[in-house]
């Protein structure tokens, strides 16, 4: 069960069942539950490495900061003003720091950075 999501779920990427392994024998052997992880991953591909952080829906608003045709990017999906989701190439320290935004939940009150753009 994912507290963030309030649901079930299972991650397809090898980090995932890493937590996942951990958070089942914490509560076989009665430890205190820890945070869930916000579900992220990486490919790397043709010489590009992507990273993907969080949950993005088709109704997501979708802001983006670089150049989609260079793949040297960070977008980030936001839900209600929350970032819940994000996206990037070449730009692992980005992805890095949006993950603990999707992790804190917390919306961003004055808008996103000033960097990131609306996507078109």
């Amino acid at each position: 069960h994912h507290p963030h999501r309030g649901a079930f779920e299972r991650g397809q990427h090898w980090n995932a069942a890493l937590s996942d392994g951990a958070a089942a024998a914490k509560a076989i052997l009665g430890h205190p539950e820890t945070p869930a992880e916000i579900p992220w991953g990486w490919t790397d591909q043709h010489g590009l490495s992507m990273q993907f952080a969080g949950w993005i829906h088709p109704h997501d608003e979708l802001i983006v900061d670089g150049d989609l045709s260079a793949r040297d990017f960070l977008a980030v999906a936001l839900r209600a003003g929350r970032p819940v989701g994000a996206v990037a190439m070449s730009r692992p320290r980005e992805l890095r720091a949006t993950r603990a935004l999707i992790a804190a939940g917390d919306p961003w009150l004055s808008g996103p950075p000033a960097h990131l753009v609306p996507a078109s």
